[in-house]
Formats: C-alpha cells, structure tokens, sequence
C-alpha cells in the first residue's frame, strides 16, 4: 500500500492506529490480498479507493487474529449508496450476508457512519462480517473454524445459565436486536469488543474473553 493507504486506515479504523509499525505492515499486506481475492461491486455508487480500503480493512481487524483470514463463504461485496431492496426479503436492507450467492452487501451510508462513530456498538461492516465468519465455522474444520467454534459454544453454556442472563440484562449493553437468535446475538457482541472493550471487559468480563479467544485478539 502508498502511504496514502495507509492514511486512509489509520483515519477511517481505529485499531489500525494501535498497531506496531511492523503489524502495521503486516495489516497492509493482508489488505492487498484481500482487494486482490474479492471484487467489490457499487450499485448506482461507484467504488472509491478510500471505500475499498475501509471495508477490506474492516474485515482484516476482525481476522487479524487468524493464520489463514481468507474466506470462501463469499465472493464479492456489492455495495448500495444506502439501504437497499434485499433478494433474500421483500424489506430493505443495511447490510447482509447471503451464503446463496456467496455475497456480502451494504449501504455505503450505513458502512460509513459505522466507523465514523466510534463507540455506539454500532458498525456494520464488522456485524455481517462477523456472520460470515460465524457461517465459516459451521461448514469448515480448519483451525480458525474450530476455534471460533468451540469459543462460541462458550458464549451459548453462558447463554444458558439463567444467572449470567440476568447479569446480562442488568448491564443493558446490549441492543434489542441482539435478543434476535445467537447469530445475531454474536455479532452485536463483537460489536462491542471493537467499539467499547473496556466497558465489555469490565461488566461482562466472561463473554469479553470468550471474544478474545474466539478471534484470538485482545482489545484495550
């Protein structure tokens, strides 16, 4: 990457900026194989280079932590200027992942105001990335899957212990929407260990190092 991408993730992903100079290099290296392996597709919006770099940065954060970060669950990233009709439903949509056509979409607005507030939990880019590592874990057995699924079977024991749901509760840190089923449960989870992990770690200490292990990274 120019040093013009570099400035880009240091301005647009906030862990980029956490990083020594030497995983610095090793981010961006990711970052250009990344670009090279998925196309990335506007619909009536056409794809800037600080537009690429910021979701392929995205999803290099939430694999930092994996040895083998590609995956084969999607193809392309088809990006729409704002919400968008979805094939999957009649609604419309600011992001999904859809497995049928090995496919991740977004609204650009959405993406970008997910980054551009830093600390509401709220981020797209990161929440339909975080399904589609969760689907990798069904379907694969590499390392990667077999770690995250074995963390994430924590998160469940935890989800089934009516004491630690009620401690859940009490925190309210958690949106409404993460009351949808355990995919999205997850990753509005992992929302917040990228957006506010001091507060995570603090009050539910237990899911935050379930996280920390599930994508082998620690957040400060």
């Amino acid at each position: 990457l120019s040093l013009a991408d570099s400035a880009v993730l240091q301005n647009t992903i906030p862990f980029y900026n956490q990083l020594t100079q030497r995983q610095q290099l090793f981010f961006n290296h990711r970052v250009v194989i990344f670009l090279e392996k998925y196309r990335i597709h506007g619909r009536d919006i056409s794809i800037t280079k600080e537009m690429a770099l910021t979701i392929s940065g995205t999803y290099v954060m939430l694999t930092f932590g994996f040895r083998d970060f590609l995956s084969k669950s999607f193809e392309r990233i088809v990006v729409y200027p704002s919400v968008y009709p979805s094939s999957i439903s009649d609604d419309y949509h600011k992001g999904e992942f859809n497995p049928a056509t090995k496919s991740v979409v977004f609204s650009w607005e959405d993406f970008r105001d997910g980054h551009e507030i830093e600390n509401d939990n709220l981020n797209l880019g990161i929440h339909e990335f975080t399904h589609v590592l969760h689907f990798d874990s069904m379907r694969f057995q590499h390392a990667n899957a077999r770690l995250f699924r074995k963390h994430f079977n924590n998160i469940l024991v935890l989800l089934t212990q009516d004491d630690y749901k009620q401690m859940i509760e009490e925190a309210a840190l958690f949106r409404d929407y993460a009351k949808t089923n355990e995919f999205e449960f997850l990753a509005v989870l992992v929302e917040h260990f990228f957006e506010s992990p001091v507060q995570l770690k603090t009050e539910l200490p237990e899911l935050y190092f379930s996280v920390a292990r599930l994508l082998n990274c620690e957040r400060s």
